[in-house]
């Protein structure tokens, strides 16, 4: 009997931007037959803020600033639920992805998952960080990129996951061999003929926010091994390329 397939875990922050990450989730997990899990994490800064007696709401239409308190963050974020709810619904009958979505306090839950998940992020680290390195493999999705590209640092077991997103995306992949890996190199029975691959040691920022903004993700891979050590500095390249001109 076949072992069964993780699932794939989306963060979501309470913010209308991250929601344009669901129609791109949910096309992935279609293509690798994977649950599709939207995880709501909450802001602890705006939680903070909300519990402040001076802490005003500056509307984009109205006549001011509005008082902020935390039933009104309470009925925001019941509001932001249903309507990825609805968005989640929607998107993943279109493709018969199975699908849950549920609230967690804090980070943690995004730091703990099951074997052979899959964890989604948008480009940048949820509200409050991650808590401890994470337990499987990261994906980020970047909406209006123009690449598939997969970071190894140690194992290749992402490399057909990611040929097979390209490969449905329609986009190049780039295979991007970080750290130890750069050195040590992939067999060459993986065959990568149809993907560009490019070199990076781990402590070579400049050259890794060089690659991103060359190839301008659309969506990241980014193995176990890669993870612990570097996320933040990774996320963090990402984010600083997202709104600058590429080509």
């Amino acid at each position: 009997m076949a072992e069964p397939r993780g699932r794939l875990l989306v963060a979501l922050e309470p913010a209308e931007d991250s929601l344009a990450l669901i129609e791109t989730a949910t096309r992935l997990a279609a293509a690798l037959e994977r649950e599709l899990v939207g995880l709501l994490v909450a802001d602890p800064g705006l939680e903070a803020a909300a519990a402040l007696p001076f802490t005003r709401l500056q509307p984009l239409r109205g006549l001011g600033p509005a008082p902020f308190d935390r039933p009104d963050l309470e009925r925001a974020l019941r509001a932001f639920l249903r309507l990825a709810e609805r968005r989640l619904a929607a998107a993943c009958a279109r493709r018969s992805v199975r699908w849950s979505l549920t609230v967690a306090a804090d980070a943690s839950a995004v730091s703990s998952l099951r074997e052979g998940d899959l964890l989604v992020l948008g480009p940048r680290i949820p509200p409050g960080g991650l808590a401890g390195p994470p337990t499987s493999p990261i994906v980020v999705l970047r909406p209006g990129g123009r690449s598939v590209l997969l970071v190894l640092a140690g194992g290749d077991g992402l490399l057909e996951v990611a040929r097979l997103t390209a490969a449905r995306e329609g986009l190049p992949l780039v295979v991007v061999l970080w750290g130890a890996a750069a050195s040590h190199g992939l067999p060459p029975e993986l065959g990568l003929r149809s993907a560009e691959v490019v070199r990076v040691s781990a402590s070579d920022t400049i050259g890794l926010r060089a690659v991103l903004r060359r190839h301008a993700p659309a969506i990241l891979f980014l193995d176990a091994c890669a993870a612990a050590p570097g996320l933040s500095s990774l996320l963090a390249a990402l984010h600083s390329t997202a709104d600058r001109p590429t080509g």
